[in-house]
Order: C-alpha cells, then structure tokens, then sequence
C-alpha cells in the first residue's frame, strides 16, 4: 500500500507543486495513467475551490491519500467555514438541464470521477473521503 500526506497553504502555486508530486509518485507506483489522471483532476479541483471560497489564509489543508492496485483513496480537511459539497451538488440537479454559468460544475466533475464520496464536519473540519474513479 502507498501513502503520501501533504499540508497545503492556501496558495495556488503550492497546489500545483503538490499535484506534480503526487502525480509523479503515483505514476512511480504504476498506479494506471487514467485512474492517475482521474486523481489528479479531483485533487486540483477541490483544493483550488478550498483556497477560492473558504477565506481561510493562514490555515494548511490536509491532504492524505493512499493508493493499491484496486483503489486510490483521498482525504481532504480544511478549517473552512461548513460546506458539504455532497449535498451542495446533489441540490444543483441535472448539470445537463442547468446552465453552466452556475456554480459547482467543477464538482459534477469530482462527482463524476468518484467512485464513492463522503463528507463530514468534525473538531471545526470539513472532512471529504473520495475514492477515485477507475475510468468515465
């Protein structure tokens, strides 16, 4: 089994570091390049919408993923304010009978490259478990 954790600053140019690192160890692992990939998206997604809408600068994100031949598994937490993107997504509707002006297409995408998604709000964190998707 492999594991990585990062703690992530709410910086953009720290999140693209991370995501070559990580990309770059899972592929190391021989981890499949679309399940690689797959990751990738998610990770970037959700922590670039942390650093956009949770307003908390002086705080670091906790990323921890693990990986086999079967699965790769992300935890995300965050000091943000309560949001569940589970349920946030799940009230949008349809994204093929909404605009695509609105808000939360990049989590139909996280959603869509999920096989399972989890969230929870524990000790003032907002926790998302994510097991990524083998292909869309």
């Amino acid at each position: 089994m492999f594991r990585m954790q990062y703690y992530i600053s709410y910086s953009l140019r720290e999140v693209s570091d991370v995501i070559k690192r990580i990309e770059f160890s899972l592929t190391a692992e021989s981890i499949p390049r679309e399940k690689v990939f797959n990751a990738m998206l998610i990770i970037e997604e959700l922590l670039v919408n942390i650093i956009h809408h949770n307003g908390m600068d002086n705080k670091l994100i906790a990323l921890a993923i693990t990986a086999d031949s079967n699965d790769i598994k992300i935890t995300l937490k965050d000091d943000g304010h309560p949001f569940n993107p589970v349920e946030y997504v799940n009230k949008l509707g349809d994204i093929n009978t909404r605009p695509l002006t609105e808000g939360g297409n990049g989590l139909y995408i996280v959603k869509m490259l999920s096989k399972c998604v989890k969230y929870s709000r524990e000790d003032n964190k907002n926790i998302l478990h994510l097991t990524v998707l083998d292909s869309v």
